[in-house]
Order: structure tokens, then sequence, then C-alpha cells
């Protein structure tokens, strides 16, 4: 697919060097819609047969028209402003309508951005809408799609994302996230949900329970937002309130959704070069990536649609690195900042990763296990050489235990294989250069595990593990050569944790199992004792503790309702005396011991009032003197 517009002369402003680096990045593509990736020659191939053969596209799209759209794709769209770019589709819909076409295009894309010398990615989650035709429902739709990202070649390198459209329907929408949901249930590698489409369509509050929904079932979300200065800010501030983990463009936030998009530490999915063609940025160097290149804030640079805006991924990043005014004119590790970012935001939820690590270290000794039971003197050593060396092994513990292994310790020709062996199990690369005249020789492959290896040894004592620590431990000459190193070890998965340039540290989260060296299980056994000990007495004292609040607290009522007892009985007791005293005539003692005067009758109080009330004070007054 060729290349043109602000992408095509970014690579030209680079230097090989700057290229090759590029090429060479892993980086993870996590914005790419499916129907808009599909190479131009696919699509032609699929109209050749389309139009040959009896119609079967909707009755919507006619054979004049997906031709049209075809050589407009081939001749380059035109898009004036970001509705134009939605009449681009329809005549690939139509063509994509049968399994067969379907799965047809989706072998393409993946192709496209995984396959060849230079892949364009490490790691793609590919998003599309499931689409019901009179030859696919939408579950057929995705089990297509899934089938072909399940194939051996991608396995493990692709995810899909299910996209729900602005202009849905209530009962669609509840489909889609059903779908998802039951897809992940069964394994299929469905990682998240999107929210895509018009942009200006559907009223966003009856989206909400359904994200609320598939996130609730562990889906990654992320969402179209703002894509244009006409969304409102209201708009902006519901799609925020369903927590999504990315947001797709978010061109126009204002500071409010800045504030939570910031405060969230939610990913933006940065597409420049679609941004620069619809017009919704007028120059790259107004671009709002700016922003958060200059915020330090989580960002993936993505293709959003490589067939209309005629772009590629290593053509995004050669936005960022090339000079002003071809791209942004970022450095090498800033540029690779930013790469680790897009594999860092990738919708893998953390109980997976922890399930997932290591679970097929075991299986890849398998094969060396098999063979190395009936191996002995040189094509043993041989075997611990080719083991050492293999990709993916990391554990190596039962092929150390075989008996036929252990006797090479007894030969003076096949000791050092031994202890090579020994070396890969359970120490480290500096154990490697203090006794490196009693091993054999390491090949790259193996300096290069050994040193992995090494890093989870450290991370076992130290979750921050500081560059210039590594940097000695692992006699690295440079950091770049370092942190290429953890990355590597990263996405073989043998730890997971984030690189701080600026702290100049490796922050890990958690780390495969190493083999135990003799004698360390007693270690590890008693560390066990001891922590299940400690964590008795703290349970014992917070039991203890929660019983004696519950004894105070019930002592505390007790007391309380004694006082009210009391209280209760006094006042009745005064009140009784009070009455008794009144009904007697007598007068009631004050606090001083005086008497006071007998209590009026009511009767009389009420006549005394009357005549207060009723009557004229000159009438009164005339009573007094007859």
């Amino acid at each position: 697919m060729s290349i043109t517009g602000p992408a095509a002369e970014a690579l030209k402003g680079l230097t090989p060097t700057q290229l090759s680096f590029i090429q060479n990045l892993p980086k993870a593509e996590l914005h790419a819609h499916l129907n808009g990736s599909i190479p131009i020659s696919v699509l032609q191939e699929l109209a050749r047969d389309h139009l040959a053969s009896a119609s079967i596209s909707p009755a919507s799209v006619s054979n004049y028209e997906i031709q049209s759209g075809i050589d407009t794709l081939l001749k380059g769209p035109s898009i004036n402003e970001i509705s134009d770019f939605f009449t681009l589709f329809p005549a690939i819909y139509a063509l994509m309508s049968t399994p067969l076409a379907l799965a047809r295009g989706v072998r393409a894309v993946l192709s496209l951005f995984l396959d060849g010398e230079h892949p364009q990615c490490t790691y793609l989650e590919l998003r599309t809408t499931p689409k019901e035709t009179k030859h696919m429902s939408r579950e057929e739709y995705l089990r297509v799609v899934l089938n072909q990202l399940k194939s051996q070649d991608y396995n493990g390198r692709v995810g899909l994302i299910v996209s729900m459209d602005r202009r849905m329907s209530q009962e669609v929408l509840a489909e889609c996230v059903g779908l998802a949901k039951k897809l992940k249930m069964e394994k299929e590698p469905v990682v998240g949900v999107d929210l895509c489409g018009d942009p200006f369509a559907g009223d966003m509050k009856l989206f909400k329970k359904h994200f609320h929904d598939a996130k609730d079932a562990g889906l990654g979300v992320t969402l179209h937002i703002a894509e244009t200065a006409q969304n409102p800010p209201q708009e902006t501030l519901e799609l925020l309130s369903f927590a999504p983990d990315r947001l797709g463009h978010a061109t126009f936030l204002d500071e409010d959704a800045k504030k939570i998009v910031a405060d969230q530490n939610t990913c933006i999915e940065i597409c420049l070069s679609s941004n620069l063609l619809c017009k919704t940025v007028s120059t790259l160097d107004a671009h709002h990536i700016r922003h958060y290149l200059k915020e330090r804030h989580p960002i993936v640079i993505c293709t959003d649609d490589v067939l209309p805006f005629r772009t590629s991924l290593i053509g995004e990043y050669a936005l960022l690195m090339a000079p002003q005014p071809l791209g942004l004119g970022l450095s090498e590790e800033e540029v690779r900042t930013v790469a680790q970012m897009s594999m860092d935001c990738r919708f893998a939820t953390y109980r997976e990763e922890i399930m997932d690590l290591g679970s097929n270290f075991s299986a890849k000794l398998e094969p060396f296990l098999l063979m190395g039971k009936g191996l002995k003197g040189a094509a043993a050593a041989k075997l611990i050489q080719d083991a050492t060396s293999a990709p993916g092994v990391f554990v190596f513990s039962e092929l150390l235990e075989l008996p036929n292994i252990q006797e090479l310790g007894k030969s003076e020709q096949y000791d050092k294989s031994l202890s090579l062996l020994q070396l890969f199990s359970y120490r480290s690369y500096q154990d490697y250069i203090e006794y490196k005249n009693k091993l054999p020789p390491l090949n790259e492959a193996q300096t290069i595990k050994l040193k992995h290896l090494s890093i989870v040894s450290l991370a076992a004592d130290r979750r921050i593990l500081p560059y210039a620590d590594l940097l000695k431990a692992l006699d690295m000459p440079t950091i770049r050569e370092l942190e290429d190193l953890i990355i590597d070890a990263i996405y073989l998965d043998i730890l997971r944790g984030k690189l701080d340039q600026k702290e100049q540290q490796l922050e890990v989260e958690y780390t495969m199992g190493r083999d135990l060296e003799p004698g360390k299980l007693e270690e590890v056994l008693a560390a066990l004792q001891n922590w299940a000990e400690t964590t008795s007495s703290v349970l014992a004292t917070l039991d203890a503790k929660i019983q004696l609040i519950s004894l105070e607290s019930e002592a505390a009522k007790k007391a309380e309702l004694e006082h009210e007892k009391a209280l209760q009985a006094n006042l009745k007791e005064v009140f009784e005396k009070s009455k008794d005293k009144a009904l007697g005539g007598g007068g009631i003692m004050n606090r001083r011991g005086a008497q006071q005067q007998p209590m009026t009758s009511f009767s009389d109080t009420r006549d005394s009032m009357h005549m207060d009330v009723d009557e004229n004070p000159e009438n009164s007054k005339s009573k007094n003197r007859k």
C-alpha cells in the first residue's frame, strides 16, 4: 500500500538510522479499524469477484456504487471535513458481507501489520463493528474474524475490540455487548469494546449502562470522543463518566475534561494523519499531542484507517521523529518512551497476565526432557547447550534433575556443561563473570537469556531497581541497551513492569519464578512458615481487639439503658409528688425553702384571663369606682 501525504513527507525526512530505529522499535497498534485497513489490492479483487457473480450486496448499494467507491479509494479520497470520511465505507461493507470475503479481508489486514521483514507493530488490537448481513449473523461475523486472529501465524499477537456504532438501537447494543462478554468467557481473544461512528449521532446517556456492563465483565473500554469542535462539552463529560480506559482522538477536550483525563491517567489514542487529513487539526504543530507530551501523559500512536489516509504505523512514528516542520522532532529516547506507552496500554487485564505469566515455560522445556532421558556424554552436553540457547525456555530444574545429566558432573570433560545448566537454573550474570574460566563461553542468545533471568532474581529482593544497579549487575554499557533488554523481557512475559526514565529506574509489578537452588527450599518453607505465624498473630490480635470493642460496646449500651431507666424513674417520682401536693392545696417549696402560693385553679385563671382580655380597661375602672 503506497504512503502519501504527511506520513510520506515525514519518512523522507528521516535518516536511514532513524528509519531503522523506528522499524525495529517494539510497539503496539491499538486503534486500527478493520474495514479501513484492508489493502486496496484486496478490495479490487473482491470487487471483481463480486461484479462477476450474482449480486450479494445490500439493495441500498448498487454495483455501480461499489465500483465508484473503489475508484475513489484508488485515486485517494478528498476529505474536506470529517463527515466526508463516512461516505467511503458503504462499498467496503458490501464487499465484506460474506464469510469468505470477510476472512480474506481480515487475513490481509493482519499480514499488513504483522508480516514482513519489518512488521508495522509487535502487537495489534483490531476493532470492528459486528454486522448482520443476509449471509451472517453478528455472532457469525465476529467468529469469522476471531478464527483468523487465532491462526498459527498471529495467535497471541492480536486482540479484538468489538465496536458499537453511535447509531445502534438499544437492542443491538445489548446484543453486541452480550456477544463480547460471551466470547471473552469462551477464552476468545476479545479484549475490549469501542464507541465509534458519526460523532453527531446518538444519545450517549443511553449507552452508559452497556459500557458499564462490558467493563464489569473485564473488557477494556475505549471511546471515540470530542472528535470535532461541535461536540458539546456536556456529552464529553457524559462519556467520561463511562470510566473509559482509553480515548480515541480526544481532539477537543475542554479544561474540565482535561482535568478528569489527567486525574484518571486515561490513555489517549493519537492518530496524526487522520486528524490532519480530516482537518480536525490545522497543522502538526497545533496538534493536541504536544499537550500530552509536555504533561508526560499516556498516549499511543495509531493509524486509524490506513486505506483512506494512505499511512502506516511506521509513517505515524516518522511524524514523531522527523525534523520540524515535517515532524515533531522528538529524540530516540522520547520516541522509545511513546512506544513503551503503547505496550503498557494494551487491553490485557492484570489478572489474565498473571495467570498467563510463565504458564508455557515448563511446556517449552518438555522436548528437551524427552530427548535428554537417553543421552550421555557429548550428546547430553550438546542438549544443555541447545536448551539454554532455545527461545522461551527459562526453567531448567527438571532437566537438571535427570540422573544422566547429573552424571556429567563426574566427568572432567563435561562438568562445565553441568555447571552451565546450574548457572541458568538459579544463578546470575555476575556469577558467570566471577566464574567465567570454569564455564563454557556463552553465545549471544545465552548471554541475553542469562541477563533476563538475572533481572528476575534482582526483582525478587526489591520492587524498584535503579538503572545504575542494573547497568552494573548486567555489565551493560548504555541505558538504551539496558532498556532494550528490559523491554524484551517484558515481551517474553518474564516480568511485568514500567520503565521510569525520569527517575532512571525499573518499577517491577511481578515476575516469573526461577528454579530453586538446592538447600533453598528450606529457606522458602521457613519464610512461608514465618509469614503464616505472623499472619496468625495479626489475625489473633485483630480478633481480640474486635472482641474487646464488642464487649465495651455492650457494656456502654447496658449502662446507657440503666441510666435511661433511672432517669425515667426519677422523673416519674417528681411528677407524682408534684401532683399530690397540688391536690392537697399546699404550696410547693421552692429551691430556697420558701413556700410558694397555692396553685390557682384552671377556672379561676380562665376567668381572670377573660376579664383582662375581653373587657375595656375604662369599664373595669368604672366598676371599681362604683
